[in-house]
């Protein structure tokens, strides 16, 4: 296995085989950097490639590059598959991944896919962006006259004539 920069410091290139960092109030230990990595949803996908490794995604979920309004360089050059939704736990593990980079919390932690856990079994890691890690607000969501959704703990708001 090679050391691979994963930041700097004063000017000298930091290294490291293996990390633990605190996501989502767990430790999570990161034997190596990824290889093979899953995404899904697009922040997920704009971090990956801001950080120059398309070249390792090998799918993406919820992107469209015929959708996406203004795509980068780096999105022109993605080559990975997309989908509008998941691989079954058989297509993923047939994907190979040896992690699985998420800006939704739905996806890792949906009946529909294997959840964080059972990833975490088949040996593939998983990192769950901050901002997600509460995931669906305390009460749900409800769908209001107007055909929004509304945390379901705020008041109602009267329209006004």
């Amino acid at each position: 296995m090679t050391n691979e920069v994963v930041g700097l410091g004063g000017g000298v290139p930091l290294r490291a085989d293996s990390v633990s960092l605190q996501n989502c109030g767990i430790t999570r230990d990161y034997p190596q950097p990824p290889q093979r990595v899953l995404v899904y949803a697009n922040p997920a996908l704009e971090n990956l490639l801001a950080l120059g490794l398309a070249a390792r995604a090998i799918g993406v979920v919820g992107y469209d590059r015929m959708r996406d309004p203004a795509p980068t360089a780096s999105a022109d050059a993605l080559r990975a598959p997309t989908s509008p939704a998941p691989p079954t736990a058989e297509a993923l593990l047939l994907m190979r991944p040896d992690f699985v980079y998420s800006a939704s919390y739905y996806w890792l932690h949906s009946p529909e896919t294997p959840d964080r856990t059972r990833l975490a079994e088949w040996g593939i890691g998983t990192y769950l962006s901050p901002g997600a890690c509460s995931g669906q607000p305390a009460g749900g969501w409800r769908w209001t006259s107007g055909g929004g959704a509304a945390n379901a703990r705020t008041p109602r708001r009267r329209r006004l004539p």
